[in-house]
């Protein structure tokens, strides 16, 4: 016999408790164009600029199409977990909604899913913060400096610690 969860929205509601000083009136400091940059910011990325350039040489501009449709792709269910969000409140994302409609193994592999993607994500940023300094001391290895100067400027970035290797 399979068992059914109810949920009641308002007795849940009512029976929240809010911790000290909560009760204050808080005020809305962000207006709406906020939020939507917020939003592009983080749907932009920097994960998209890393590979862009080099692919749409190589594809072109059929590419911006193919962003654009998988775009679209990705608006739709975003609205479709709103609708989803409204209808049925869950404390917890939306791997709860895959567990509870699906199964359990769905909800696992969701939740896992989304951690790893997050983990792939802090790669890419960390490469893409890493580039600059990469490129720089390639820049400083390879640098021509005034006559006279090379030896000494480059035995002081030794002595400080500025590249590891720099010779």
């Amino acid at each position: 016999m399979a068992s059914t969860i109810e949920y009641d929205a308002e007795r849940s509601v009512q029976n929240l408790e809010l911790p000290t000083g909560a009760d204050e009136d808080f005020d809305r400091g962000l207006k709406e164009r906020h939020i939507q940059m917020i939003a592009i910011g983080g749907a932009i990325g920097v994960g998209l600029f890393l590979g862009s350039a080099k692919a749409i040489q190589q594809a072109g501009p059929s590419l911006l199409l193919s962003y654009a449709v998988a775009g679209l792709v990705i608006f739709f269910i975003m609205r479709a977990l709103g609708e989803l969000l409204m209808y049925r409140p869950v404390a917890g994302s939306y791997a709860t909604y895959a567990d509870e409609f699906v199964g359990p193994w769905a909800g696992f592999t969701t939740a896992w899913t989304y951690w790893l993607m997050w983990v792939v994500i802090g790669m890419a940023e960390i490469t893409a913060a890493g580039k600059p300094i990469c490129d720089a001391e390639l820049r400083f290895k390879t640098m021509p400096f005034p006559h006279g100067l090379e030896a000494p400027m480059r035995e002081r970035a030794r002595q400080i610690g500025l590249f590891a290797d720099a010779v």
